[in-house]
């Protein structure tokens, strides 16, 4: 039996493949990590993601649509604010899942200090 190969990029580094979309990672040499999806090159943007000017850890959550999603709602929109609210049809439902990866208070205000831009609000 042959033995399944992982997708590769033309680069050599491994292709994540998820849907839809394929997503491939590299560092360039600036040593910065590069992500690529459809064509379009992102900068990942650190641990936490905001939706709707609000701070969430989901480093441990098993999204049902795969880690990818939740990566590329983060790192190619800067918010995941219009991702979140455009991918999920019951959204009581998924603002309820996410409630319990709230940051702390004093966490969400250190973030919004050091992040300038002005977030989109939820849909009521």
């Amino acid at each position: 039996a042959t033995e399944a190969k992982k997708p590769r990029s033309e680069e050599g580094n491994d292709v994540v493949a998820h849907n839809l979309f394929f997503m491939t990672s590299s560092h360039g040499k600036s040593g910065i990590e590069t992500v690529w999806s459809s064509g379009v090159a992102f900068h990942p943007q650190g641990r936490y993601w905001r939706i709707g000017g609000v701070w969430y850890d989901f480093i441990n959550f098993n999204h049902p649509g795969g880690e990818e999603m939740l990566y590329l709602a983060r790192d190619r929109f800067d918010d995941a604010t219009y991702a979140f609210e455009s991918h999920h049809i019951n959204y009581k439902k998924a603002r309820a899942i996410i409630k319990k990866y709230k940051l702390p208070e004093d966490l969400q205000n250190e973030l919004n200090d050091k992040i300038k831009v002005r977030a989109p609000k939820l849909l009521p």
